[in-house]
């Protein structure tokens, strides 16, 4: 994505998004960023958990911004700063016991508008509305499906390989 980030957790704002055109472009140069983290782990004793986030505007991965690691390495949160919209994720997630939970979702960021009418009634939300909205904004639904959602989503386990159709 072509998004310029402040240091920390500040988020940022669109300098200039190469993929809009006209006034589009125009309509995201003051959109905020919200922070997203999707954690991940490896606990050497069989499981194992992963994240992998695509973008439908672009249709491609995304990178995470960061990756914090935990002291024994086994536990990390991938940090995305995500436009308002909808993003696919494939999860890869295995229990210690090696059951797959794998499984692909919807990542839906709420426009400052929208999040500010869910939360109209709560009123420590809305005393310090841009804290809340930039960490707080999104949700992720499980999508009921077994194949990929898209054609540019890769399969993330085997487990699911089986009955993708791309």
């Amino acid at each position: 994505m072509t998004e310029v980030m402040r240091e920390g957790d500040e988020g940022g704002e669109v300098a200039n998004p190469v993929h809009e055109s006209g006034n589009a472009k125009e309509s995201l140069q003051h959109k905020r960023a919200v922070k997203v983290c999707l954690s991940g782990r490896n606990t050497g004793m069989g499981a194992y958990t992963e994240w992998t986030l695509y973008s439908t505007r672009q249709r491609k991965k995304i990178n995470p911004h960061r990756t914090e690691y935990s002291r024994t390495g086994n536990h990390w949160w991938h940090y995305f700063f995500l436009l308002p919209g909808k993003y696919l994720a494939a999860v890869k997630d295995i229990s210690n016991s090696g059951k797959h939970y794998c499984r692909y979702c919807l990542i839906r960021v709420f426009t400052q508008e929208e999040f500010r009418e869910m939360h109209k009634n709560d009123e420590r939300v809305m005393q310090n509305f841009d804290h809340y909205y930039r960490h707080n904004a999104y949700e992720i639904i499980d999508l009921p499906s077994e194949r990929p959602p898209a054609p540019y989503v890769e399969v993330p386990c085997e487990c699911l390989e089986e009955k993708a159709e791309w």
